[in-house]
């Protein structure tokens, strides 16, 4: 008698939605995001785009710039992702003391920038679903 054959399921990679005004960071957390093997939502510079993206297709997880150009915020975003229980995290190059819209997520990550590789790493552990993060997802 022969053994059941053993079902491998193959999860598809995690959705990281990414809100980023300056290009160069914006592309290093993109290429870092998608060298773990998920797929990049973004970046978005416009919190109105980025919250369009999140209405179409719920990301698994968000990084936020705090600060974006033209003197906008990604408030209206981290509001949108918490109402929604998408987990987020702020990127910032301010420190939590002075950024406003972290104090209202007391529970939200802050990466200070730049972002190192290994932090990067620890922050989509500690967003994703714990299965999820386990199988490398």
């Amino acid at each position: 008698m022969s053994a059941p054959a053993l079902e491998i399921r193959v999860l598809p990679p995690c959705e990281i939605l990414i809100v980023e005004d300056e290009p160069m960071t914006a592309m290093l957390l993109s290429k870092e995001v998608k060298a773990r093997g998920h797929e990049v939502r973004g970046p978005f510079r416009d919190p109105v785009k980025a919250c369009d993206a999140i209405r179409e297709h719920e990301p698994d997880a968000a990084l936020l710039d705090v600060s974006l150009e033209n003197g906008a915020n990604s408030e209206t975003v981290a509001r949108l992702l918490n109402d929604s229980g998408i987990p987020f995290a702020f990127v910032t190059g301010y420190g939590p003391e002075t950024a406003g819209i972290v104090r209202c997520y007391p529970d939200s990550l802050v990466i200070p920038k730049p972002v190192s590789e290994e932090t990067l790493a620890m922050i989509l552990h500690e967003l994703l679903p714990p299965k999820a993060a386990a199988i490398g997802c």
